[in-house]
Order: C-alpha cells, then sequence, then structure tokens
C-alpha cells in the first residue's frame, strides 16, 4: 500500500501516523537541542536535520570533535611548553656560559693584578736595597 492509498482509504489513521511522525520528529530535535553544544552546532547541522540521528549519535559525535578539539589544543600547549622549555634552555645555557667568561676575565685580572703587585713588590725590594747601601 502507497502513502495516497493510505491517505484516501484511511485518512484517519494517516493523520495518527502523520501526527506522530511530526511529535517523534520535535522531541528527537528538543532532545539534540538539551544536548548540543553552541559551538559545535554548525558542524553537526546535517546529522541534525537528517531525521534519522538520534541525540544520543549526535552527543557521541560532539564528544569526538569536543576530544579531538581537546587533543589538538593539548599537542599545542606540548609543543609550546617543548620550545618554551628549549628556549629557557638556551638562555640559561648562555647565562651559564656568559658567568664563566665573565669568572675567567675576573681570573685574568686577578693574575694581572697579582702579578703588578709581585712586579711592584719586586721593584720596591730593589729601591729599598739601593737605599740601603
Amino acid at each position: 500500500m502507497t502513502l495516497e492509498e493510505l491517505k484516501k482509504d484511511n485518512p484517519n489513521l494517516f493523520n495518527e501516523v502523520l501526527e506522530l511522525g511530526k511529535k517523534e520528529e520535535r522531541e528527537r530535535l528538543k532532545a539534540i537541542n538539551k544536548i548540543l553544544n553552541p559551538e559545535f552546532a554548525k558542524e553537526l547541522q546535517e546529522k541534525i536535520y537528517d531525521g534519522k540521528s538520534t541525540a544520543e549519535e549526535i552527543e557521541l559525535e560532539q564528544y569526538r570533535k569536543m576530544f579531538k578539539l581537546q587533543q589538538e589544543k593539548l599537542n599545542q600547549a606540548k609543543t609550546s611548553i617543548f620550545e618554551d622549555g628549549v628556549s629557557l634552555g638556551k638562555q640559561t645555557l648562555e647565562l651559564e656560559v656568559g658567568e664563566v667568561e665573565k669568572s675567567k676575565e675576573e681570573q685574568k685580572r686577578k693574575q694581572e693584578e697579582e702579578q703588578l703587585k709581585a712586579d711592584m713588590e719586586a721593584m720596591l725590594s730593589g729601591v729599598r736595597r739601593r737605599v740601603d747601601e
């Protein structure tokens, strides 16, 4: 039997079935709207209005999209942390190298001062000997 035959032969049954279908679709859309995250509504439009997908199926798809989005954010954060860590490590290394170079310069300066002091003392010692003679 076709819809046209049902409508012609039994209009009351046809209208009951039609009203039941409308009611079920309204309930399906209400259930979907209740769980739907606006962030994913546009991406899920096709499933929402296909008349077949249940609220549970759409919710599952929405969770998949949320999970994927969170994974992408986590990967970006990991990359950022890694890059920040590398940058911080490089800065620390540069500071340490700078400190080592500074320390070497200070040691060299101290050695030069000590050598100059030793030279001055040797000169003074020589002058004192001459004065004493």
